[in-house]
């Protein structure tokens, strides 16, 4: 029986799959985000409820969607692991954001936690889809890649260099603040960890990287280097905020600061993808810990922009980024 011919949008999308990417991602997490933020005003993410939160997975669920027309060869079917693995890492998401204390949580309505912590668990469970398209999107969630320590460094690399940055103006007699400054040595390390962990499951991970990383920069450092497919992924990325950060009271001008910030962030990111053999664990634990250090060692935009571009900088030096791979 013969093929019904493909839609246009499926020709597009096989035609033109990275430029549909961006397409699809921004289409899908501004229809919310831009209606929440004009029913709500501004500064109101806490009352956004988890359809806010469904948003910021806009790059997974729409990396899985063309994935899944680019290859639509089917594999073994494996329902059970599937639901299986769509129940364990959504109750995982569930658990870490309840255990938090009530100061860090966004919101504390069940409801709120219990649905936006499903959009984790269809993310996950994608690594088990029949779909091979999306099967090997999602695959280095299931097989890691990149030995310990390239975990570990995703994990210490960017909080050190600020918590080091932090030290030294204390012992200078500049003013610093640190917010786990003075706390229990155990209270502190199980909020740093919570914190990232409730990142990667809620969003920086299985919300963004899966798209970002996982699906559009390997097909963007196919047509430039990486250095250069870094940056143009930076602003993509930065600009996909815009209403995320407008909900969280942020003013036109330091739209614009972040929007700078963004870029280094997304060099370091690339070096580590690319280091790791294209890791999502990796690059999920990174953004997870760059986001909690913004939250707990907070710093001036502009001394928070000197030291992301060193660090950039050292890893462009470190691996020619300018050229092509």
């Amino acid at each position: 029986m013969p093929h019904s011919p493909d839609s246009v949008l499926v020709r597009f999308i096989r035609n033109r799959p990275l430029v549909s990417f961006f397409i699809l991602t921004y289409l899908f997490t501004w229809s919310i985000w831009i209606p929440i933020s004009l029913l709500l005003g501004d500064a109101n993410l806490a009352n956004a409820g988890f359809l806010a939160a469904w948003g910021t997975y806009g790059p997974a669920l729409m990396a899985m969607f063309i994935s899944a027309i680019l290859n639509r060869e089917k594999g073994e079917k494996k329902t059970k692991i599937w639901i299986l693995a769509l129940i364990l890492v959504w109750a995982l998401a569930v658990a870490v954001r309840v255990t938090l204390p009530d100061s860090v949580k966004l919101s504390d309505a069940t409801h709120t936690v219990v649905l936006s912590s499903l959009a984790a668990g269809v993310v996950f469970a994608g690594a088990f889809s029949s779909n091979r398209g999306i099967k090997d999107l999602l695959s280095s969630l299931v097989r890691p890649r990149g030995g310990v320590l390239i975990h570990v460094l995703a994990l210490v690399l960017v909080p050190g260099v600020f918590l080091g940055l932090y030290m030294g103006q204390r012992m200078l007699g500049q003013e610093a603040q640190f917010r786990l400054a003075g706390a229990n040595p155990l209270f502190a390390a199980y909020l740093w960890f919570g914190l990232v962990a409730m990142k990667v499951f809620h969003n920086n991970m299985l919300g963004e990287e899966v798209g970002w990383r996982g699906f559009a920069l390997p097909r963007l450092q196919n047509l430039y280097s990486p250095l250069t497919a870094s940056l143009i992924l930076g602003v993509i990325w930065a600009v996909w905020h815009y209403p995320l950060w407008r909900m969280e009271g942020l003013s036109f001008q330091e739209l614009l600061l972040f929007s700078v910030l963004v870029i280094p962030l997304s060099i370091i990111h690339t070096w580590f993808w690319n280091r790791s053999g294209g890791s999502i664990w990796v690059v999920g634990l990174l953004h997870a810990t760059c986001n909690v250090r913004f939250a707990l060692l907070p710093q001036s935009l502009a001394v928070q922009l000197t030291t992301l571009c060193l660090i950039a900088l050292v890893l462009v030096l470190a691996d020619r980024m300018w050229r092509r791979m």
